[in-house]
């Protein structure tokens, strides 16, 4: 018996799925047709050689945010983009090493904010984000606050097991409550 393990995937791709199996009447076959299919990606990703570099904590430190190894930038002008891409421990824009300014500043005459304008697609990812979104995320993550233990009781009340009891205010008399004084006095 092959041992098996559960997966996450995404909804749109298991209706496709469901929906092919469904016209194909093979039901029976979802485990294997899955288990085919990531071998095949797994085949196709050893020929191709793209996905086989180490693991390596190399890349570029823009200020707070890290572009690890492999990280490529795009910058937009009315006419034409640009890419660059971090190689190493450089971001290389035409065969040289730059910062993120002088790439997004490459045309001349033209000063642009770097972070505004730069977006940013990391090697996992698939989507292009803005330099600046990035930032904000990782600013606002270290900007969390850590959250505090609960206020304990006072020392002696602790020891006697009561709650403290709530300080009397003197509304509490016309909702009808008297403290423990007066009813002493009466």
């Amino acid at each position: 018996m092959i041992p098996r393990a559960s997966l996450t995937i995404s909804l749109d791709t298991l209706t496709s799925l469901l929906g092919y199996l469904r016209l194909h009447h093979r039901y029976a076959d979802l485990e294997d047709i899955t288990d085919q299919a990531l071998q095949a990606w797994l085949d196709k990703t050893k020929a191709d050689g793209i996905h086989q570099r180490p693991a390596t904590i190399r890349g570029y430190q823009w200020k707070e945010l890290f572009l690890p190894d492999g990280t490529r930038l795009r910058s937009r002008n009315y006419e034409h983009s640009k890419f660059a891409i971090v190689e190493g421990d450089d971001l290389v824009y035409d065969g040289r090493s730059v910062s993120p300014n002088q790439f997004n500043s490459a045309v001349p005459g033209i000063t642009r904010n770097a972070w505004r304008d730069i977006f940013l697609l990391f090697p996992a990812e698939r989507q292009w984000k803005r330099a600046i979104d990035c930032r904000r995320e990782l600013t606002s993550y270290a900007r969390r606050p850590t959250p505090r233990p609960p206020l304990q009781p006072p020392l002696p009340a602790r020891q006697a097991g009561l709650a403290a009891a709530p300080e009397w205010e003197g509304s509490d008399r016309r909702k009808g409550y008297r403290r423990q004084e007066d009813l002493l006095l009466d």
